[in-house]
């Protein structure tokens, strides 16, 4: 991309805010028919590649989309301590609220017995959980007379929030690079490109896949870091090189091309290419395709993390109410209920929040005068 579009990306804006809702959609779409009965089959990428699901896609989206964004928001700031203050305030509100409104709403809705909610094991289980940014859960054994034992599987109250944990440990590491100056020093660029390359290279091997957590609930699994990170790292890529990478309408051609047939090979192959070649993709449309008239609105009110927070409880909620509620219209109340929830969440909750990000938090004043 030539230097000087790059400048004036936010004078002529951009597609990023379409592109996290799309990729929001794509999750609700692919988890819609899965929910109901656990059997993937159905799944509308997985049946025409057999790699790669709509929802892995919209996840991965997410991750590059956000390593992007990240590493250009940690130029912008004035300090490590700063941008994780700015970082937790773009994530944790809306991560806390629905967590409480999965734990102590919904899952008495759905079922659970209110000595189960609120026993001393499940409280303790819980408080845990929202320090490593962990899905609610009401811990006890399950099985078919389990509240959410539905259709032969187990639904969690929101297992969309398995993807926050990675995201947060992402920007820790992202705040640690530029701290390290991977940003801007030419030196750091090319270790930092050169780390992707050996993600990558875990990613394609499958080596991690099967291999346990040394710690999985401080770090998760390492198959699950190595992806994510690897995703993460490689949207930040194309922002630390974003004046050697030409973002141009050939080479689009070229990426889906080369994406569509490397999708058929096998899950390691797919979302390595997705990494690469779909990431090109998605930083051309969000940079070089003129932006829509819709974006201006949807970077005003972002509900996409909302969105994504939602649907699940609602999905859970529609699926329990009628276990054989069909895909399809599951995915379109899904869709308008958890973008109206969305909608609340950004005006109520998320936007109030983010106008501290001008304000030094105790944390931020504390750090200043180490980090400067």
């Amino acid at each position: 991309m030539p230097t000087g579009q790059t400048q004036n990306e936010n004078a002529r804006g951009n597609n990023f805010s379409i592109l996290r809702l799309l990729f929001a959609g794509l999750v609700i779409v692919s988890h819609s028919p899965e929910l109901i009965d656990g059997n993937r089959s159905r799944e509308i990428l997985t049946r025409i590649f057999g790699t790669l699901s709509f929802g892995e896609v919209g996840v991965d989206g997410f991750f590059l989309i956000s390593g992007y964004l990240i590493a250009k928001s940690y130029t912008q700031s004035r300090s490590f301590a700063n941008f994780l203050y700015k970082r937790f305030l773009l994530i944790f509100p809306g991560y806390l609220v629905n967590f409480l409104i999965c734990l102590f709403i919904l899952a008495p809705v759905l079922g659970y017995a209110a000595s189960d909610v609120f026993s001393a094991h499940a409280v303790a289980y819980n408080l845990s959980s929202i320090v490593r940014l962990l899905p609610p859960e009401v811990p006890g054994p399950v099985g078919p007379s389990h509240p959410m034992w539905l259709n032969g599987h187990y639904l969690s109250l929101n297992g969309s929030m398995w993807s926050i944990s990675y995201e947060f440990r992402c920007y820790i590491v992202a705040g640690l690079l530029g701290a390290l100056g991977c940003y801007k020093s030419g030196v750091f660029r090319r270790i930092f490109a050169g780390c992707l390359v050996v993600l990558t290279a875990l990613n394609l091997s499958g080596f991690l896949v099967d291999m346990p957590g040394v710690i999985p609930t401080i770090i998760g699994d390492p198959w699950g870091d190595a992806r994510l990170f690897a995703l993460f790292w490689m949207g930040s890529i194309f922002y630390v090189f974003r004046d050697r990478i030409p973002l141009t309408h050939g080479g689009a051609a070229i990426a889906a091309l080369g994406l569509a047939l490397l999708m058929f090979v096998n899950r390691s192959v797919a979302e390595s290419a997705f990494m690469l070649l779909g990431g090109y993709l998605v930083f051309w449309f969000a940079l070089q395709v003129p932006a829509f008239r819709v974006s201006a609105c949807t970077d005003k009110t972002d509900i996409s993390y909302g969105l994504y927070l939602y649907a699940w409880p609602l999905q859970a909620l529609m699926i329990k109410m009628d276990s054989a509620v069909n895909p399809w219209m599951l995915c379109t109340l899904t869709i308008l209920g958890a973008a109206t929830a969305g909608f609340v969440s950004w005006k109520l909750i998320e936007k109030p929040c983010l106008r501290f990000k001008g304000k030094p938090s105790i944390f931020a004043v504390s750090a200043q005068g180490v980090a400067s």
